[in-house]
């Protein structure tokens, strides 16, 4: 018996995200930042998922990911920090 050799990462391809049409997902979002983004892109990924959906769900669980990068602009050394960062510990 032969199986496919597992993807890295969540095995989504352009066309997969292509297929998907979240830009009308996150144009409902308010306020327009990346957190929010995030929260609703992670929120549709879950309900994909309940739902059976699961190369939707892993299309949305990227996005979600991408969404919750945040900018430092500042830093050439460090150009993405973390969300939070409280006692030592990071988001």
């Amino acid at each position: 018996m032969s199986e496919a050799a597992p993807q890295p990462g969540l095995g989504v391809t352009v066309d997969d995200i292509r297929a998907y049409d979240w830009q009308a997902v996150v144009d409902q979002v308010q306020p327009r930042e990346c957190h929010a983004y995030s929260e609703t892109l992670a929120k549709k990924a879950a309900s994909l998922k309940d739902a059976g959906d699961d190369k939707g769900n892993r299309v949305f669980r990227l996005l979600a990911a991408v969404a919750s990068f945040w900018p430092n602009y500042h830093s050439n050394e460090a150009p993405y920090r973390p969300m939070m960062v409280w006692e030592g510990k990071r988001s």
